[in-house]
């Protein structure tokens, strides 16, 4: 279920992390794998005589190198702990690790890691021309080009909600402590 920005505004951060894992992480090894097949299928169609296809292939699985333990990060280890300092807020414990510690530790590595994404993803819309397919694309390339545009919003989306909503949230703690 996609929420309206104004409703992911107002969720608690750990029910917003939730919609994050639901929403964004489920689905991408999904996703990211189906675009790298569906491209390989096309380059065996055109005979790999398209150098695009190739480019394309070779920025899906640049893109997944840095996804994959990036995702595993959040999961196993970023946002259990997230979970455990917001459950402590909750409750008047102390939180530990503290906000800042985790704003200059893990917070920090994510937003690197946020920064890498959004350069290959960058790439792979320059690579597309913007996701533009050519002229005389028959219908695979189309769809090709529909499904990337889908990830390069999809993974933007899912960027800023962390950026701008879950991390702030982090923040705002050291202001209350």
């Amino acid at each position: 279920m996609n929420r309206t920005e104004v409703e992911l505004r107002q969720v608690a951060p750990v029910e917003l992390m939730e919609y994050i894992l639901r929403r964004y992480h489920d689905p991408l090894p999904e996703q990211i794998m189906q675009l790298e097949q569906q491209t390989t299928r096309l380059a065996i169609e055109h005979g790999f005589e398209l150098p695009v296809l190739s480019a394309i292939v070779k920025l899906l699985r640049e893109l997944w190198v840095e996804l994959e333990p990036h995702l595993l990060k959040e999961e196993r280890v970023l946002f259990p702990m997230l979970q455990a300092v917001f459950s402590a807020t909750s409750v008047g414990h102390p939180m530990l690790p503290s906000p800042s510690q985790l704003m200059n530790g893990p917070v920090r590595v994510m937003l690197m890691e946020h920064d890498r994404a959004d350069e290959i993803l960058r790439a792979l819309a320059e690579t597309t021309e913007h996701y533009q397919p050519p002229t005389a694309a028959n219908d695979g390339m189309r769809s090709l080009y529909d499904g990337l545009r889908t990830l390069d919003v999809e993974l933007h989306e899912h960027i800023r909600i962390e950026n701008e909503l879950l991390f702030p949230a982090i923040a705002r703690l050291s202001s209350t402590t």
